[in-house]
């Protein structure tokens, strides 16, 4: 078949097309492509640096800020004792009966190895009732109405609070490491409550009384006592201790 000159052209042409479109969709496309994708890739970045730049800013202080919650948290850690091995909680529980006005003497005493407790929600019950006079005052008094106002809320927040420890609904913090302690001991009632006051002023404020049973408040008497006259007055008994420890942060 021979082929005229008009064929001949439309032939070439058509060739070239193909050439052209196929080079477009081969090279041309693909790069274009990667650029758009280049580019979204470089604005996505800009926001990401951008998003970097300002959490920098934020955290500009943020070695200051965290000596400054090191500091507070070694200051409630300061009310537990130490975390310290068995022998060393027996000798601070020792140093505590020992000491100035209480001469407790225990005659048999047990200290669990190292466990943990959980630390639940204290629920307080206000039984404080107003009168109706007390609620005519309020009423009365506008200087006192955002006080009063304020009041209600904070009992309505505590009546939440304390409903919601009740129902066991509030989450109790987490589990604090502590040893428990049982001592049969003898001392006077004077030397006891020197005992008592003293876990609650001394810089360590987590070793807890969890019971406590006396054979005679009044004392042991002559008769009893026999011929050991130290122990006429002094009083005998049982108490179970709790020894809340926390490991300090290292410096």
């Amino acid at each position: 078949m021979k082929l005229n000159y008009r064929d001949k052209v439309i032939l070439i042409v058509l060739a070239v097309l193909l050439v052209l479109v196929g080079g477009f969709m081969l090279f041309v496309k693909p790069a274009m492509d990667d650029c758009n994708t280049a580019s979204d890739n470089l604005e996505s970045k800009k926001v990401e640096l951008a998003d970097l730049k300002e959490q920098n800013k934020k955290d500009a202080n943020l070695k200051n800020e965290i000596k400054e919650l090191k500091t507070k948290t070694n200051e409630v850690a300061a009310n537990f004792y130490d975390y310290q091995i068995g022998y060393d909680a027996n000798k601070t529980v020792f140093d505590l009966f020992s000491a100035e006005g209480v001469d407790i003497v225990p005659s048999s005493m047990k200290i669990t190895s190292y466990s943990s407790t959980v630390l639940t929600p204290y629920l307080y019950i206000d039984k404080l009732t107003p009168t109706e006079m007390d609620v005519k005052v309020d009423e009365y008094n506008e200087m006192n109405q955002k006080s009063a106002d304020d009041k209600t809320a904070a009992k309505t927040d505590a009546a939440a609070t304390n409903a919601a420890a009740a129902d066991g609904t509030t989450n109790p913090l987490a589990a604090i490491g502590c040893y428990e302690v049982d001592v049969t001991f003898t001392s006077t009632m004077d030397g006891f409550k020197k005992f008592s006051q003293n876990i609650t002023t001394t810089r360590e404020k987590s070793m807890v009384i969890k019971s406590v049973t006396i054979d005679d408040v009044n004392g042991i008497s002559e008769e009893d006592a026999g011929d050991d006259t130290e122990k006429v007055g002094k009083i005998e008994g049982n108490m179970k201790l709790q020894m809340i420890v926390l490991k300090k942060i290292a410096e």
